[in-house]
């Protein structure tokens, strides 16, 4: 599972910055593409090591800019993106990566 975290993290790298700052809202380390594969428990794990990955880069390279979501998958998307997508404000600031 870690050549997957790798790959996905890669892809995320290669978002954020052929975007150039435009980036809104992204799926990662979705849990539906590796169940047949993997145990719960071993995605969820991966998920968290990706979800702490994107935050220490995000944290060094775009503090402020976006939030981090973690569930059936690992959402990166703008504050404003997750207002749009019924996010309470409180959970927007939980969520901020500073």
């Amino acid at each position: 599972m870690y050549e997957e975290m790798e790959e996905e993290y890669q892809q995320f790298l290669h978002d954020i910055e052929e975007a150039e700052n435009a980036l809104v809202f992204a799926r990662y380390m979705d849990e539906d593409d590796y169940e047949d594969n993997y145990g719960n428990n071993k995605i969820c794990e991966y998920q968290e090591k990706f979800a702490e990955k994107v935050e220490d880069w995000l944290r060094e390279y775009k503090p402020g800019k976006y939030i981090v979501s973690r569930g059936w998958y690992i959402g990166v998307m703008t504050p404003d993106a997750a207002r749009k997508r019924k996010i309470s404000e409180s959970s927007i600031e939980d969520m901020i990566v500073r």
